[in-house]
């Protein structure tokens, strides 16, 4: 570690969770507030109104949330080694 980081009082660990925290609530703005930008022209370049863009944005959306859980608890099982 380097010299700044030793003396600073506050566990190092604490500072990446914070980085972290930040990170996903920037993103997340982010991602939440371009659809608005993209959606328009999407459902003009493919020539459907706006709502079947939506309605697939939600889509997959809802699938990753019901897919996450069991794919990160299938990732995180141990398995033999080789």
């Amino acid at each position: 570690m380097s010299l700044a980081l030793r003396r600073t009082p506050i566990y190092y660990g604490w500072v990446i969770v914070a980085a972290g925290v930040l990170g996903n609530a920037t993103s997340a703005g982010f991602i939440f507030w371009a659809t608005a930008v993209y959606i328009p022209a999407v459902s003009d370049g493919l020539g459907v109104g706006r709502f079947p863009v939506v309605a697939a944005f939600v889509a997959g959306q809802a699938l990753s949330a019901a897919v996450g859980p069991p794919a990160g608890a299938y990732k995180g099982r141990p398995r033999a080694r080789r």
